[in-house]
This record gives structure tokens, C-alpha cells and sequence, in this order.
């Protein structure tokens, strides 16, 4: 089984203008509506004038909706460096396997690799 979890703010440069924000937002909304599935946890709010996308899901097995948000991550990095935020794969295993993930600066990285049990 593959689980992941994350989260994602949405955040602009001061300098931005309200109509660059308003089509960033809907560029992001738009990619959005494109890996939207129901079976998923896909949230997207405004909260204190900042868009904040909350997301979860569990697969049997690794596939292409896992993919789907992994590049989620990676164009909204693209678009606006700076916006934040985390995600977490968790592999079921023999061991479970977390994969920890970082937005930051324009960037998406691996962070680290957690066992447990």
C-alpha cells in the first residue's frame, strides 16, 4: 500500500501585482482540475489571504496519481518560488518507508528517508 500527505502555501513576491496573483491562481487552479480524482483529498481554500491546498490519499500500489502530485509540487515551485510546503510518501513494506519531501525557494526536494516499526 503507498499513503501520501501534504500540504502546500501559496505564496507571492510583494512586487506581484493582483492581476499576476488572480492567473497564478488560476493556472494552479487549473492544473488542479486536472489531477482532481474523488478518490482523493484535494482541499484548496483561501485562509488570511493565502491559497492553501491540503491533499491525502491511499493507493494499493504506487501509480500514476502518486506522479500526479509529485508534479503538482514541481509546477507550483515553478511558478511561485515562493510557496511552501510538504508532502510525505509512505510505502507499506516489509518496513514502512517514508519519503519526505520539501517546497521551498522554488524547489522541490527529497528531504529524508524514515523507517519505522
Amino acid at each position: 500500500m503507498i499513503q501520501y500527505y501534504g500540504w502546500i502555501r501559496v505564496d507571492f513576491d510583494e512586487d506581484e501585482d493582483e492581476i499576476s496573483k488572480r492567473e497564478l491562481i488560476e493556472k494552479i487552479d487549473q492544473f488542479l482540475k486536472k489531477i482532481y480524482s474523488t478518490d482523493r483529498i484535494l482541499v484548496r481554500r483561501m485562509i488570511n489571504g493565502y491559497k492553501v491546498i491540503n491533499l491525502a490519499g491511499i493507493r494499493n500500489h504506487y501509480c500514476g496519481e502518486v506522479e500526479d502530485i509529485i508534479s503538482l509540487f514541481n509546477y507550483i515551485a515553478s511558478i511561485t518560488p515562493l510557496s511552501f510546503g510538504n508532502l510525505s510518501i509512505i510505502e507499506e513494506k516489509d518496513e514502512d518507508l517514508i519519503h519526505s519531501f520539501q517546497l521551498k525557494n522554488g524547489k522541490f526536494n527529497f528531504k529524508k528517508e524514515l523507517f519505522n516499526r
